[in-house]
Protein backbone atom coordinates (compact mmCIF):
# COMPACT_ATOMS: atom_id res chain seq x y z
CA UNK A 1 0.00 0.00 0.00
CA UNK A 2 1.49 3.26 -0.54
CA UNK A 3 1.10 6.33 1.40
CA UNK A 4 0.96 9.86 -0.01
CA UNK A 5 2.58 12.93 2.23
CA UNK A 6 0.20 15.23 3.85
CA UNK A 7 0.23 18.35 1.40
CA UNK A 8 0.61 21.57 3.64
CA UNK A 9 -2.75 23.77 3.37
CA UNK A 10 -1.95 26.58 0.61
CA UNK A 11 -4.66 29.33 -0.30
CA UNK A 12 -6.06 29.49 -3.25
CA UNK A 13 -6.18 33.01 -3.46
CA UNK A 14 -4.18 36.05 -2.03
CA UNK A 15 -7.02 38.16 0.21
CA UNK A 16 -6.52 40.88 -1.97
CA UNK A 17 -6.94 39.01 -5.45
CA UNK A 18 -9.84 37.03 -3.92
CA UNK A 19 -12.74 37.25 -6.26
CA UNK A 20 -16.05 38.54 -4.30
CA UNK A 21 -19.11 36.67 -4.91
CA UNK A 22 -22.59 37.47 -4.96
CA UNK A 23 -25.81 36.13 -4.79
CA UNK A 24 -27.93 38.43 -7.20
CA UNK A 25 -30.58 37.20 -9.19
CA UNK A 26 -30.53 36.23 -12.62
CA UNK A 27 -32.54 38.03 -15.39
CA UNK A 28 -34.74 36.81 -17.07
CA UNK A 29 -33.34 37.61 -20.55
CA UNK A 30 -30.30 36.28 -19.70
CA UNK A 31 -32.00 33.31 -18.20
CA UNK A 32 -34.26 32.37 -21.14
CA UNK A 33 -30.91 32.47 -23.42
CA UNK A 34 -29.38 30.19 -21.21
CA UNK A 35 -32.13 27.45 -21.78
CA UNK A 36 -32.17 27.84 -25.31
CA UNK A 37 -28.88 26.48 -26.47
CA UNK A 38 -27.61 22.44 -26.11
CA UNK A 39 -29.56 19.63 -26.28
CA UNK A 40 -32.74 19.10 -23.96
CA UNK A 41 -33.02 16.64 -21.42
CA UNK A 42 -37.04 16.16 -20.51
CA UNK A 43 -37.72 13.99 -17.61
CA UNK A 44 -37.31 10.05 -18.55
CA UNK A 45 -35.32 10.75 -22.09
CA UNK A 46 -32.44 9.45 -20.74
CA UNK A 47 -30.62 12.04 -23.11
CA UNK A 48 -27.93 12.79 -20.85
CA UNK A 49 -25.99 9.98 -22.25
CA UNK A 50 -26.21 11.26 -25.87
CA UNK A 51 -25.27 14.52 -24.62
CA UNK A 52 -21.90 12.91 -23.24
CA UNK A 53 -21.17 11.02 -26.83
CA UNK A 54 -21.39 14.34 -28.29
CA UNK A 55 -19.11 16.45 -25.52
CA UNK A 56 -16.41 13.37 -25.86
CA UNK A 57 -17.16 13.90 -29.96
CA UNK A 58 -16.69 17.57 -29.90
CA UNK A 59 -13.35 17.56 -27.74
CA UNK A 60 -11.41 15.56 -30.48
CA UNK A 61 -9.82 18.33 -32.54
CA UNK A 62 -10.72 16.37 -35.77
CA UNK A 63 -14.24 15.88 -35.40
CA UNK A 64 -14.74 19.62 -34.02
CA UNK A 65 -13.33 20.76 -37.58
CA UNK A 66 -14.49 18.90 -39.53
CA UNK A 67 -17.96 19.35 -38.00
CA UNK A 68 -17.77 23.36 -38.40
CA UNK A 69 -16.34 22.97 -41.76
CA UNK A 70 -19.34 21.28 -43.12
CA UNK A 71 -21.22 23.19 -45.45
CA UNK A 72 -24.45 20.44 -46.76
CA UNK A 73 -26.82 21.20 -43.88
CA UNK A 74 -31.09 21.55 -44.22
CA UNK A 75 -31.88 22.40 -40.69
CA UNK A 76 -34.98 19.54 -39.14
CA UNK A 77 -36.16 22.09 -36.78
CA UNK A 78 -36.02 22.52 -33.17
CA UNK A 79 -34.44 19.57 -32.12
CA UNK A 80 -31.60 20.05 -34.67
CA UNK A 81 -28.11 19.18 -33.12
CA UNK A 82 -25.98 20.40 -35.71
CA UNK A 83 -28.31 24.16 -35.15
CA UNK A 84 -27.71 23.35 -31.10
CA UNK A 85 -23.82 23.12 -32.11
CA UNK A 86 -23.21 26.00 -34.43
Amino acid sequence: MTFFPKLPAVPLFHRSTRPETTSRPVSRQMSMSLTNKGLLNPTGHNNCFLNSCVQVLWHVDVFRRSFRQFKGHTCVGESCIFCALQ
